[in-house]
């Protein structure tokens, strides 16, 4: 074995064998070329006493990995050094060894002795979305019992929770902490006793007496009537928490200022949170019961069906072995060599069961971990477990000797000195920074630009900064490809994918393939969301939402005219077209008079094929049939790395459909529940397929990196924190788990200054300072484990580095404070500044050449997707002048291979050819996570297609006419010169309604009647081109999002205006249709569920729209009509001809108020509301008034003509408020004398309309 190449650090961890080793091991340092180096040496002639070997065999060493793919690589590893060795034997033991994760050791140790544990030897594990919905129906369980019980038992705590849905996730939140402890519920520590009411009195009748005694008269009066009100509680004998709290609540504390005051104002004060916190300890207790009954339930669903989790597993391990020390002592005796990797990333419950098999003196026991590294905690790792087993090490009791791999095998040194610039400030780690140096000159970096760059995009909305940010790292990227690195050497590293559409769109737009890898987001993802949609209609033909998912996406694609035939019947007898469910058109064999395209005939086999081979076949066969016979895999195929990625999780989603269907007797409707159960509870990573050749960039979570490298990396959103205020408050600390529960209305003061550098909560005297610490500490540490996040996401990078950072600007456009590593990058890279560069330049990190600093301004159009240039030297902004020439030409002579992302959706049916193509391609292709099944279920099923002769083409009789049939929308084209026309006429558009804006003004809180007297902007008809009127039109349109077609929404995956538009107007619609307000859970999950339907990834903001809706005083005056209908649409003669709409809501029944100059009756007013998302805070009101009236005249005129004697009609601007918080609100007022100037002008700009289109139709021809 050579030995001669490895450094100082890694030959010293290698040859200590007899006796505990502790090896801090950074970034990129060879830990697992050391650790299997280490097996092999000690399998070796040599590595014992008297030149023997110290193992006799590899079954003597147990190697415990943080993950099942890094113990696969060991286990290759060994393999191949035993080999190299000439060991053979050795390296058939390699498969049967012990080198697995610690779940994986467990279960090995429990099933050898299931008896003994009282287990069943054929115990499952259960994980993820098993173990979530087991939980799930324990607590449901759980909180039935309680409600249906009639003592009042747990008022108090269903009280302090403003849902039921709340207090499930805190039971939840509970039970995970307290599963990662060893004593499990026995762990929990509440701190001190509640306060008492008396010793509360007698501390602020102190402070009273101070301020009286030398208070201003102000400030005695005030004290002097609360020592009055606290001496008569006392001598009543009536101190309670409830009477004191009522006599300091009548203070006015606020009044209380200078001197002693201040004191007696703190004492009020801490008072007050006293005695909350002391009524809430009930709550508290009521908690713990009702998560250990939600325990004791999730335990026996488990046992019932022979599972255990991965807590379970480990602490029925410690268990047996508690219960059976003789067997501990088999295992210690065994193992000569005791490895844990990662052992930064491990739980107090994981390092209790390794200690008890390595015995007290750890005499055997080697532990590779990196403090700088732990990012786990959400997963009860906990870096001071690491810390605290550091310090164990060290210790003369177990004397361990201590190696450092220092030496980086990854990363170019400009590389680790912008590390070291940054993480090597003093006070960055709790630890002493671990240096590392370049072990080599690093990878192939073909750029002539700086490998490291800090970009800095200041923005006002933090979508706005997503976008240019994601905007300049696309550029960025695609002059690296242009320079010559594959798009797979760069990735997009980020705190959490949240934003990840963002980024991932702005790669397409600059022609680079992109997949998410990683992250919880598989069930949101639109090609998931078909599979299940397909599923539905599978089991259930008639779920006509599902099958018009089906239909209108790249699956089973049908056109618009093919629907509106399912949709259809057309009765023989009366001639008329009745509305139908489109499964009944579907299913019908009789299609005359029509003839059904090609697409729907293939469509239709399709799905009749599948419903047919029900019952016969399993749930995933019959999936995977349509999947294959519609040609979606053939078209992913095209699609390259991308295809490949959908691909990936249309094969993971069989696999989770073949799991529901052994659970659920393979009935397709009981697996079509259990999988729309499961994606509202669990969170599933996306399927993976490695397939060779895949060129794209990745975008990812630093987690899901560790353990990677890649030559580019790009770091964005993982520099800040937030606090969530979920309750209760956990902090666990020195073995046990800290916990309070306040009211979710406590105001608690300021952390006392002697307390500021408390390490632990339990050095609180009182329960209030008990909760201050255990918020100061965990706030402390999420910042301790962003800064370790970063770390983690720079030392990937092999050749370069892209900081990116976003920073929000206030309303005056002055920066806000620099928090957590925002502050750290500053303080590393431009120490001694307030502030970052205002202009791009460059900067110096500690290496010869210095790093490139790029200054980026966010203008509020980034929100709309409008891509804003960063401010840029004049060298930048040629260089990147020339690379995009350079890829344009490069597109055009073919020299390079983009993706068209402007190419339409493929939706011709492949031939026999392309099936079979695309089958092989999948099944050969090597399947990580959804693989395809061993069977040859899918190839004995396939059915061929066949080729067509010719394009596909719909032949249909017409319905109707509809040429004289028009909408608003065809009007608006036409505004510009109806009211040029009507102005030379004397007479405006604007003249026919009374119109109100209100909150578009500084001074919203005032309602301002605008002028409604128009002024075109060029008086001669003849000036106003069509194009411009079309032009202003469509801008109209793209500001102001309205709902799209069916199609349209189901085709863009993009976040686009329509899809947010439309999921804002559908929830609206859902609302509307509710007999009470929904709560805030229901809200929430209906405004998901539509988001997802629309592919709208920004649900926060769908959220802030509907909320704006409900709150404002226009939704109450609503909702207060007898009757408010959603989505009504109306068709009225005009003329000869037909105008047709639907009217967001509309509103009947008794007015709830007189109007202006009219007195309302019962069902004579038509109040009308119009949603509008988008648009722009600058406009004016006479650009609003001007803006929506035309619209407002076709809704008043609709309803004027259907016996309404008075209209009003409101259009409020969902993301556009006042000053007051209200929507902005365009009110219009119609009555019956308008009638006949209302069509009048509606024909006008019906022929104006008219005019404009072929007009710029014959503009385009010439």
């Amino acid at each position: 074995m050579d030995l001669s190449r490895l450094r100082p650090g890694q030959l010293a961890s290698i040859k200590h064998l007899d006796g505990p080793l502790l090896i801090c091991a950074g970034a990129g340092s060879g830990k697992t070329f050391t650790l299997t180096q280490r097996i092999t040496w000690a399998l070796l002639p040599g590595s014992g006493t008297n030149g023997s070997s110290f193992l006799n065999s590899i079954d003597e060493a147990l190697v415990i990995t943080f993950t099942n793919k890094a113990a696969g690589e060991i286990k290759d590893r060994i393999r191949a050094a035993l080999r190299a060795e000439g060991m053979m034997t050795e390296a058939l033991k390699v498969d049967g060894a012990w080198i697995s994760t610690i779940h994986g050791m467990c279960s090995r140790i429990l099933r050898e002795h299931a008896l003994e544990a009282d287990l069943d030897p054929a115990f499952e594990l259960a994980m993820g979305a098993d173990c979530q919905m087991a939980r799930t129906e324990a607590c449901a369980c759980v909180l039935e019992e309680v409600k249906e019980t009639d003592d009042n038992a747990y008022q108090a705590l269903f009280a302090g929770f403003r849902t039921t849905q709340a207090l499930e996730d805190s039971i939840g939140r509970l039970l995970d902490e307290v599963s990662y402890q060893t004593d499990g519920f026995a762990s929990l520590d509440r701190g001190p006793d509640p306060a008492q009411a008396s010793d509360v009195v007698r501390k602020v009748l102190a402070a009273c007496e101070a301020t009286i005694a030398c208070g201003t008269d102000k400030n005695r009066a005030t004290a002097q009537a609360l020592a009055d009100a606290l001496n008569d509680l006392i001598a009543k004998n009536h101190v309670t928490p409830e009477t004191l709290l009522d006599a300091l609540n009548a203070v006015n504390s606020n009044g209380l200022r200078g001197g002693k005051a201040v004191e007696l104002k703190d004492a009020v004060s801490e008072a007050k949170a006293l005695l909350q916190l002391s009524a809430a300890s009930e709550m508290l207790d009521e908690l713990i019961d009702l998560a250990q009954r939600t325990e004791e339930k999730y335990r026996a669903i488990l046992h019932a069906r022979a599972q255990l989790d991965t807590s379970d597993l480990i602490r029925t391990t410690l268990r047996l072995f508690k219960q059976n020390p003789a067997l501990a002592r088999t295992y210690t005796e065994r193992f000569k060599l005791i490895m844990v990797d990662e052992f930064q990333d491990t739980s107090q419950l994981q390092i209790d069961l390794i200690e008890f098999i390595t015995g007290a003196d750890k005499h055997n026991l080697c532990t590779v971990g990196d403090s700088q590294q732990s990012i786990y905690r959400f997963q009860g790792a906990d870096v001071e477990v690491y810390l605290r087993h550091k310090r164990d090490m060290l210790s003369d009791a177990v004397g361990a000797r201590i190696e450092q791999l220092d030496d980086n095998f990854r990363s170019h040194a400009d590389v680790l000195a912008l590390v070291r610039r940054i993480c090597g400030q003093k006070g960055y780690f709790s630890e002493e920074f671990l240096d590392l140096k370049a072990a080599g000159p690093g990878k192939t970096w073909l750029s002539s630009d700086s490998r490291i760059e800090m970009a800095l995009t200041r923005c006002t909305s933090a979508e706005a900064g997503a976008r240019c940010e994601a905007a300049h790292i696309a550029r960025r990227f695609a002059a690296l490809r242009q320079a010559g690195h594959k798009a797979r050497d760069m990735v997009v590293l980020m705190g959490s994918t949240t934003a990840s559409d963002i980024y991932a769109q702005a790669l397409r737009d600059e022609g680079l393939p992109c997949i998410v890898a990683g992250g919880s987001k598989f069930f949101e993802a639109p090609w998931v969301d078909l599979c299940q949609r397909l599923v539905n209609v599978l089991a259930n033909p008639y779920d006509s939402e599902s099958l018009l998912m089906v239909l209108t996406s790249e699956l089973l694609p049908v056109s618009s005219d093919d629907l509106l035939f399912l949709a259809t019947y057309h009765n023989e007898v009366t001639g008329d077209a009745v509305r139908q469910n489109p499964a009944v058109g579907l299913l019908r064999a009789d299609r005359a008079p029509f003839i059904a395209s090609e697409l729907l005939d293939h469509a239709t086999d399709v799905l009749k094929r599948a419903w047919q081979s029900l019952g016969s076949q399993r749930p995933r066969d019959v999936f995977m049939q349509v999947i294959l016979e519609s040609g979606w895999l053939a078209c992913l195929e095209k699609q390259g790395a991308e295809g490949q990625a959908i691909a990936a999780d249309i094969l993971k989603f069989a696999r989770l459909i073949e799991e529901e269907s052994y659970a659920n007797g393979f009935d397709m409707a009981r697996v079509a529940r259990a999988l729309e159960h499961r994606r509202t509870l669990s969170s599933e990573k996306p399927g993976a397929l490695t397939i060779e050749g895949s060129d794209a960039v990745r975008i990812m979570t630093v987690h899901a990196s560790k353990g990677l490298e890649f030559p580019i990396v790009a770091i964005a959103n993982c520099y800040t924190t937030r606090t969530t205020g979920e309750r209760p408050y956990m902090l666990t600390d020195q073995g046990k788990i800290a916990l309070t529960l306040p009211p979710s209305d406590l105001k608690a003061p300021k952390l006392p200054e002697e307390l500021a550098d408390a390490t632990t909560p339990f050095e609180a005297t009182n329960q209030l300072e008990f909760l201050q610490l255990i918020r100061k500490i965990d706030t402390d540490r999420k910042y301790a484990e962003r800064k370790r996040l970063f770390y983690v996401a720079a030392t990937r990078a092999s050749d370069a580095v892209i900081v990116c950072l976003k920073h929000k600007l206030k309303k005056d456009g002055s920066p806000q404070e620099y928090k957590q590593v925002e502050r750290d990058l500053l303080n590393g890279l431009f120490p001694g500044e307030a502030d970052f560069p205002l202009e791009s330049g460059t900067f110096e990190y500690g290496e010869s050449e210095p790093g490139v600093f790029t200054c980026l301004t966010a203008a509020e159009d980034d929100a709309a997707g409008t891509q804003v240039a960063p401010v840029q030297t004049d060298a930048q902004a040629d260089t990147q002048a020339n690379t995009r020439a350079d890829t344009q030409a490069g597109t055009q002579t073919g020299t390079d291979s983009h993706t068209d992302t402007n190419a339409q959706p493929d939706t011709t049916i492949h031939t026999e050819a392309n099936a079979r193509t695309s089958v092989s391609a999948c099944l050969s292709a090597h399947a990580d996570e959804a693989a395809l099944p061993s069977d040859d279920s899918f190839e004995h099923h396939r059915i061929a297609l066949p080729e067509l002769e010719s394009k596909t083409a719909l032949v249909t009789y017409p319905l109707d006419d509809r040429s004289d049939f028009f909408s608003y929308t065809s009007l608006a084209a036409g505004a510009t010169h109806a009211q040029t026309d009507e102005a030379t006429s004397g007479v405006t558009i604007s003249d026919v309604a009374n119109t109100n804006i209100v909150g578009t003004t500084a001074d919203a809180a005032k309602t301002s009647t605008v002028s409604t007297a128009a002024t075109p902007v060029k008086t001669d008809p003849a000036d106003v081109t069509p194009a411009e009127t079309v032009s202003a039109y469509i801008a109209d349109i793209k500001n102001e999002q309205l709902p799209g077609s069916i199609a349209t929404g189901r085709h863009q995956v993009e976040d686009d205006a329509t899809a947010f538009g439309s999921a804002v107007h559908q929830t609206c619609e859902w609302l509307a249709l509710q007999p009470v307000l929904p709560s805030s859970d229901e809200l929430a999950a209906a405004i998901k569920r539509f988001s997802l339907l629309w592919h709208v990834s920004d649900v926060p903001r769908v959220h802030t729209a509907v909320s704006n809706w409900l709150n404002s005083s226009l939704c109450k005056q609503a909702f207060s009509f007898p009757q408010h209908s959603p989505e009504v649409p109306f068709t009225i003669l005009v003329g000869n001809e037909v105008l047709e709409g639907e009217i967001d809501l509309l509103c009947t029944g008794t007015h709830p108020r007189k109007t202006k100059g009219h007195a309302a009756s019962a069902d004579d007013c038509a109040f009308i509301v119009d949603y509008k998302t988008g648009g722009s805070p600058l406009e004016t009101p006479e650009q609003l008034s001007a803006k929506h009236l035309l619209q407002a005249q076709c809704y008043a005129y609709a309803a004027l003509q259907n016996g309404f004697s008075h209209v009003e009609a409101h259009f409020i601007r969902l993301e556009q408020l006042s000053d007051s918080g209200e929507p902005q609100t365009i009110s219009y007022s119609f009555d019956r004398s308008n009638l006949s100037e209302l069509e009048r002008l509606i024909l006008a700009a019906r022929k104006a309309a008219q005019q404009a289109i072929t007009q710029t139709i014959t503009a385009q021809q010439d």
